[in-house]
């Protein structure tokens, strides 16, 4: 029964823990700019710019924990820039229902043909469209969502400065653990398929056929 296979590997892989997550400076940094945001709303005696900052901070902090192709900075750039721009159109669409469904609508089948890119580009884009049914749905007016769109800018902007501290990892570093899983499934493939050289290329041709 090939399905049941195709159900137990998908479980197997949902649930194995990608390295991203198990790598202590990332999640460390992200931490940091939670606590950062939190300590800037403490500061300023302002809850609503300690708890929308920190919401930014930490949506944006998961995107930067999946697994990279680019570097780091890069994905906090691009989680920062989209998250802040759906919380934007989230406040200015919160009070139009059919608007707020049509943008949401639009914005799911974007994901969906983001998502063929990759598992990783796929959730980031999910994550950034939690920005535009927060504001959408905390709202109280186009200005009130405004300073909400706009203390989640903060937060995100957080990640990426947090980002940007030392230390600095090796260049290129996400690429070569990539092309590292590449090999060993190619590996993994090729001693399934009975090893040798004609068991390499009908497990190399498994794995690109993915």
């Amino acid at each position: 029964m090939r399905w049941w296979s195709s159900l137990i590997t998908i479980g197997r892989d949902g649930l194995r823990i990608q390295r991203a997550f198990a790598a202590p400076s990332a999640i460390v940094r992200a931490v940091l700019a939670v606590l950062l945001a939190t300590v800037l709303g403490l500061l300023l005696n302002d809850p609503l710019a300690g708890a929308m900052a920190s919401v930014g901070a930490f949506i944006c902090g998961i995107g930067t924990l999946l697994s990279p192709l680019r570097h780091p900075v890069v994905n906090a750039v691009g989680m920062a820039a989209a998250f802040s721009a759906m919380a934007v159109l989230g406040a200015l669409a919160h009070a139009t229902t059919w608007l707020f469904l049509l943008l949401l609508a639009v914005a799911a089948f974007a994901i969906g043909l983001w998502r063929t890119v990759g598992v990783a580009p796929g959730i980031r884009g999910c994550l950034a469209v939690i920005g535009l049914m927060i504001t959408a749905d905390l709202a109280p007016d186009v200005h009130g969502g405004l300073v909400i769109a706009g203390w989640i800018a903060v937060g995100t902007g957080l990640v990426v400065v947090v980002w940007l501290l030392p230390p600095y990892g090796p260049r290129f570093a996400s690429q070569r653990r990539a092309l590292a899983a590449l090999y060993q499934s190619l590996a993994e493939a090729s001693v399934g398929a009975g090893g040798g050289p004609w068991g390499a290329w009908r497990g190399g041709v498994a794995v690109l056929d993915r």
